[in-house]
């Protein structure tokens, strides 16, 4: 229980650690290296750990990955039981007395499912994502990812200034365009919020980068190579 795990570290004196999730979706281990290479090599210099061995739980449906990945169990369908008898990563972090901010840089009934949640910050910016629906991706000239992560440095340090613990969960969906020209995108845009927040998030921080599944778009998805990295 992260309730009972937060008071044992209190109880010993010792900091609770941040936990910092992103997500890219629809983005295969190999186009991640690909489309990505400056994060890439960024992490590989951290010395970051990458996993080489994972499964899918939900091919081709993407929330019963994500559900295994924050809920611990797999589900059967695409429908969500709103009513579950386990409780969301975010919200058990929440009842331990984190701050939380769950957020997508997407619009529409896809990109917020499969999950409702209760977080503290977050939801303010699905509105806003939703705001110019013709141009997918953009607020103004400015990108939606580019959005987020300023929101999400600001979610950091806020916290961070009072010394309390925070868990932020951050998605993007630029994988799922055919072009994949927006994940390509995505590379300098985080290899910066990476570097603005170096000090911070290397004091203890947990930070997972992962994916919901692997390529969905694109014409080489349809290629037996490209299935192959579904």
């Amino acid at each position: 229980d992260t309730v009972e795990v937060g008071q044992k570290y209190y109880e010993a004196g010792v900091p609770r650690p941040n936990l910092l999730l992103i997500m890219l979706k629809s983005l295969s281990n190999m186009q991640f290296h690909t489309l990505l290479p400056d994060l890439s090599a960024l992490l590989a210099r951290r010395g970051y750990t990458h996993f080489t061995r994972y499964s899918a739980v939900g091919r081709p449906n993407s929330k019963a990955n994500e559900a295994a990945l924050y809920l611990g169990e797999a589900l059967g369908s695409r429908s969500i039981p709103w009513q579950h008898n386990r409780t969301w990563l975010w919200d058990e972090l929440r009842r331990a007395d984190y701050a939380t901010l769950k957020a997508e840089d997407g619009c529409g009934h896809e990109s917020q499912a499969p999950v409702r949640s209760r977080i503290a910050h977050g939801k303010q910016l699905a509105k806003l994502f939703c705001l110019q629906s013709g141009r997918p991706n953009c607020i103004g000239n400015r990108s939606t990812a580019g959005i987020l992560l300023d929101y999400t440095s600001q979610f950091i340090r806020a916290y961070s200034d009072m010394s309390a613990p925070w868990a932020a969960f951050i998605s993007f969906v630029e994988g799922r365009e055919d072009s994949l020209t927006a994940a390509a995108a995505l590379d300098s845009l985080l290899c910066t919020f990476f570097a603005k927040e170096a000090t911070t998030l290397e004091q203890n921080t947990i930070i997972v980068l992962t994916s919901d599944q692997g390529l969905e778009y694109g014409p080489y998805a349809l290629t037996e190579a490209g299935r192959k990295e579904r």
